[in-house]
C-alpha cells in the first residue's frame, strides 16, 4: 500500500533535487565569464520568474493531459 507510494514520492523528490542541482550549476562555457560577473552568477543560481512560470504551466498541462485524454480516444483512456 503506502510504502510503495512513499518510495515513489521519495524517488521523485530526489530526481527533482538532482534537476535543481543541475540548474544551479552553470554550464562550463558560462563559468569563466560568470566568475567575473556576480549578476550573471546570481541569475544562474536561481530560476527566473519566467522559468518558474514555464515550469508551473508545464505541470498544469501535464495534469490536464492526464485528466482528459485526447478527444479522439473518447473515454478509453480513463
Amino acid at each position: 500500500g503506502h510504502g510503495k507510494l512513499a518510495s515513489c514520492l521519495r524517488d521523485h523528490l530526489q530526481s527533482m533535487d538532482a534537476i535543481a542541482q543541475m540548474k544551479n550549476t552553470p554550464p562550463p562555457a558560462l563559468q569563466a565569464p560568470a566568475a567575473a560577473n556576480p549578476q550573471v552568477q546570481a541569475a544562474a543560481a536561481r530560476p527566473s520568474k519566467a522559468e518558474r512560470r514555464a515550469a508551473a504551466v508545464e505541470a498544469e498541462a501535464e495534469s490536464k493531459k492526464k485528466k482528459d485524454p485526447k478527444k479522439g480516444k473518447g473515454k478509453k483512456g480513463l
